[in-house]
């Protein structure tokens, strides 16, 4: 039997780890993400880096998407469409997106000739790393069939059959990974203030029914205030949180104690941990933020002077590129940026849109919490302090 070729599109955390079992096995594999240095170390494990989608999917039977959202992967899809041909190829939707936006996916693929598979997963780079995750397969039968023995590399497959099921069972579990790292982070703030010692709870808790093994995993970080190395980011897991919500309004389910947890996720984006590990959420938790603090204002200036440019060294600052995309920010220094090329909304609560583009001066003040809607590809200097 021939190996299977492969094209895995989006090497973040997960994305990465993903790779790096594929490539494990005898199976060639090619990579795309579109800031091409973080897939550039997959070369020295066997991966090809392609410049583009369209050169990754030409190349390859089996198409893996670990894109942040539906939207990047219908952008990345839309490249690789004007290049190349998607009859008769096989696309694995890996990231999580919502069961209508799953749909419209497998609509998109299938009307191109191609095959759909909806493939949420339930953990994270370790387990993808140790081929421990828990696959939900979203097609038919028979794609489960060509497709089961190479993908139980990667874990326990198990067949959903319907790629919107599929789509609402990952959005069930993440709802869960939510609620229970709040719910333990309540508990164990309650154990640090009454001073009870946190083995001898820990010790009570391991034994009874209420017991979850993220407890054990987490604790180590909670006790040392260490949220580096994330296996699951607070701002991936506010985007799945959205997503988790829509769905529970759009059926009528009471989504209050959700949207509590979508406001501590918020706070503690707003300090700061939106690239952190999602256990960050205990700081908040532990010592809440006052939800009543005025926001600085932004200062944006138009079309400043060349002169005024040069004075400032603008030319000589760091350069920042970002995509069009979405993301929460914290600003703990004032920064100014020269917008070169794009354009983006930034949202501050209980403020205006403010829009910015190109050949402006702007100055975010420090302690400024925000979003940033990049509608644009952004390409900016920048300096801090």
């Amino acid at each position: 039997m021939n190996p299977l070729r492969i094209a895995l599109l989006g090497t973040g955390l997960l994305g990465h780890s993903i790779a790096e079992r594929l490539l494990l096995g005898n199976n060639p594999l090619y990579v795309y993400n579109r800031s091409r240095s973080k897939a550039e170390d997959l070369v020295s494990l066997g991966a090809t880096l392609c410049n583009s989608p369209a050169e990754a999917i030409k190349a390859a039977e089996g198409i893996f998407l670990v894109l942040t959202d539906a939207k990047a992967t219908a952008e990345v899809l839309a490249l690789a469409e004007e290049k190349t041909s998607f009859r008769g190829k096989t696309f694995f939707q890996v990231g999580t997106i919502s069961p209508d936006e799953t749909l419209e996916l497998d609509r998109q693929i299938t009307q191109r000739g191609g095959y759909f598979v909806a493939l949420p997963v339930l953990g994270s780079k370790n387990e993808a790393k140790k081929g421990t995750l828990l696959l939900m397969f979203g097609a038919s039968e028979e794609l489960y069939h060509k497709w089961h023995d190479f993908l139980s590399q990667l874990g326990q497959v198990f067949f959903v059959a319907d790629p919107k099921k599929a789509a609402a069972l990952k959005l069930a579990l993440n709802q869960l990974i939510i609620s229970s790292i709040i719910g333990f982070s309540l508990s164990f703030s309650l154990i640090l203030k009454e001073e009870i010692h946190p083995e001898l709870f820990m010790s009570i808790l391991r034994k009874s029914a209420l017991y979850c093994s993220t407890f054990d995993k987490k604790l180590p970080r909670l006790l040392k205030k260490d949220y580096s190395s994330a296996n699951f980011t607070l701002e991936l897991l506010l985007k799945d949180l959205r997503l988790c919500l829509e769905e529970l309004e759009k059926l009528s389910i009471e989504s209050a104690p959700l949207k509590t947890s979508k406001t501590i996720i918020e706070q503690a984006l707003k300090r700061g941990y939106g690239d952190k590990d999602y256990s960050a959420l205990f700081e908040v938790v532990f010592a809440p933020h006052p939800m009543n603090e005025k926001s600085p204002e932004i200062i944006v200036e138009k079309n400043p002077s060349p002169s005024k440019l040069t004075e400032l060294g603008v030319a000589h600052w760091p350069l920042w590129e970002k995509d069009i995309s979405s993301f929460d920010w914290h600003y703990e220094e004032k920064e100014s940026c020269y917008i070169l090329e794009g354009e983006a909304i930034i949202y501050v609560e209980n403020k205006e849109p403010l829009k910015i583009n190109k050949g402006q001066l702007v100055m975010f003040p420090a302690g400024l919490s925000c979003r940033w809607e990049i509608t644009s590809k952004i390409k900016k200097h920048y300096r801090i302090g």
